[in-house]
């Protein structure tokens, strides 16, 4: 019976959903007296499972023309969430994060793609090092997991935009070049932590943003050539 629960938890994970199980007892008398101070181990013991339930949280429509954006401008995008690895998977292919169509990748490269928080937590430095590519997608992420993600990269000489919005995202978004918090969700730990606070919770946001930071850079960059071509 676990494996048949199981089995449906990662069918239903897979297309995308997060999922939740339902179980339930009795409390008897003595239990029900000590009220709040029934130790949780206690009251969560010899549960009957009553099923399994879905609930799609779709990705905004923007996301994926967002995602495009980014690497149309030379920008890799790594996702790092809490989910569970089939439906990170899913949703990542949706905004194509990943390639929706897989089946032409190896097993190998498939694992470094995707990979759990737990299985990129005991890799060390060096063998996370001389992985050929860092994963594209880390689900059942931890805080620390993010900030170990955003150490490979900068050791391998990349700049990073950290996005998030929740204090678990703030260990990561402060040893990112960038921090950038979602400010319209975002809880106030995550703003107070990043370098630039969105009043948007749009990812779409970004890549209009750093194109007109390109082009504001470009003429500064113009100006102090003409400045000191007067000069000479």
């Amino acid at each position: 019976i676990k494996d048949d629960i199981l089995a449906n938890m990662e069918a239903l994970a897979c297309t995308g959903l997060r999922v939740l199980a339902f179980a339930h007892r009795d409390v008897t008398d003595a239990e029900a007296k000590q009220g709040e101070d029934l130790e949780r181990e206690k009251a969560e013991s010899g549960m009957t499972f009553v099923g399994l339930t879905g609930i799609y949280d779709p990705p905004r429509t923007s996301s994926r023309t967002a995602v495009f954006k980014c690497r149309e401008a030379g920008i890799e995008v790594h996702m790092l969430t809490g989910d569970h690895p089939g439906t990170a998977r899913a949703i990542a292919k949706e905004v194509c994060i990943l390639p929706e169509n897989t089946s032409t990748w190896s097993k190998e490269r498939m694992q470094a793609a995707v990979m759990t928080g737990p299985e990129f937590d005991r890799l060390s430095e060096e063998e996370i090092d001389q992985l050929p590519t860092l994963p594209l997608v880390i689900a059942r992420c931890a805080p620390q997991t993010k900030v170990r993600m955003i150490e490979a990269l900068h050791r391998r000489g990349r700049y990073t935009a950290m996005t998030g919005d929740g204090v678990n995202d703030a260990p990561a978004m402060a040893v990112s070049t960038v921090g950038i918090a979602m400010g319209a969700m975002g809880t106030d730990a995550a703003i107070e932590t990043a370098d630039i606070a969105l009043m948007s919770d749009e990812l779409a946001k970004l890549p209009w943003l750093i194109s007109h930071a390109r082009r504001t850079l470009s003429v500064i960059r113009q100006n102090i050539a003409f400045a000191l071509g007067l000069k000479f």
